[in-house]
């Protein structure tokens, strides 16, 4: 499969992370069962969802070199069958939606939940993309997720669905957790922090200085304690994945006395001040910075490297709702070192 045949060129230069990731995912094969697209600009996300179902079930014998009909045909007239459908919001099998009923109360009813999973039980010859255009827990609540919760993990058929809201911090968090979180920005924005990061791949050698950069003069003593952090044996394993691959880092892996020397240390800046997402940020790029290069063209590290994305956004919300920052930090560690065991296949090198 050629790159770049996803998505039209002027979505790609709008939203070049979530085109990035969505396309990276769909040219390897490798696509998350469910995307959760934060944001205010519901005009790109419905783009995002709908070319990616199109060129997932577009018929024309040129999708492999210019695309699907979405995407490379100007005129509706031109389009298979199956895209004319799918740009419409209307194919019966390969576009599915989810949203309150016109008139009634703003929430989705338990009924219409139980009615998508329901389709994800029947066999079908497409690949089914299911749309919630409103993920919020005010409209999709607690009654009507829990009927999907199942589907969403496990979706049947090579299914895959895309969740939309303005904020990750609005949705349950049992859905959360069983979504990729992708950031669709407004028009002339741009990301900031890690994720901004992810987008210069030559930038990655230079993460935490970019990062430590930022910030003021007066600030050195924390700048000292960031720069620390990258230092501890926890990142041995990156190091030893970067000199020798999978295997060499295997031989030498993260025990629970390097997390909980990372607890420690990342507590100590914590108390200096209110430095939560800078800690969190500074592990993240540091790891970002050792192995990122290497990600590019190994399809399970860049698997990894989202899901540690992830695992920070969530650490630094549940601080930021008072839970005890100890308790936080220590399963934020011992998580991440659960996601490297997970690596099972052999990565380059």
């Amino acid at each position: 499969m050629s790159k770049g045949l996803i998505f039209k060129p002027v979505l790609e230069e709008e939203q070049v992370l979530a085109t990035r990731l969505l396309g990276t995912a769909v040219e390897q094969s490798r696509l998350a069962n469910a995307y959760l697209l934060v944001g205010d600009n519901r005009e790109a996300k419905l783009d995002l969802a709908k070319q990616v179902a199109a060129y997932l079930n577009c018929t024309s014998t040129e999708r492999d070199t210019r695309g699907s009909c979405l995407r490379s045909v100007s005129e509706a007239s031109g389009s298979c069958q199956n895209c004319r459908w799918i740009s419409e919001g209307k194919h019966p099998q390969a576009w599915l939606e989810l949203m309150p009923r016109e008139g009634a109360s703003t929430k989705i009813p338990v009924e219409q939940a139980r009615l998508l999973s329901e389709e994800f039980t029947k066999t079908s010859g497409y690949r089914r993309v299911a749309v919630i255009y409103e993920a919020s827990q005010d409209v999709f609540h607690r009654p009507s997720a829990n009927a999907l919760l199942k589907t969403i993990e496990e979706p049947r058929g090579n299914g895959v669905f895309f969740l939309f809201a303005r904020s990750e911090d609005n949705v349950l968090r049992t859905i959360v957790s069983r979504c990729q979180v992708v950031p669709v920005i407004m028009p002339g924005k741009r990301l900031v922090g890690p994720l901004n990061r992810l987008l210069d791949r030559s930038a990655y050698s230079s993460a935490l200085a970019n990062l430590f950069s930022e910030l003021k003069e007066e600030e050195a003593d924390l700048v000292a304690g960031l720069k620390e952090l990258s230092n501890l044996p926890f990142f041995e394993w990156s190091r030893n994945l970067a000199r020798g691959g999978a295997k060499k880092a295997s031989a030498h892996p993260t025990t629970g006395v390097h997390a909980l020397e990372l607890v420690e240390s990342s507590l100590d800046i914590v108390g200096q001040g209110d430095n939560v997402e800078l800690v969190v940020d500074t592990v993240y790029l540091t790891e970002l910075e050792i192995i990122g290069t290497m990600a590019i063209d190994s399809p399970i590290l860049t698997d990894y490297l989202n899901e540690l994305l992830r695992l920070c956004e969530e650490t630094k919300w549940r601080i930021s709702k008072y839970v005890g920052k100890k308790a936080v930090f220590e399963s934020f560690a011992f998580q991440w070192i659960e996601l490297r065991q997970s690596l099972s296949s052999p990565v380059s090198g």
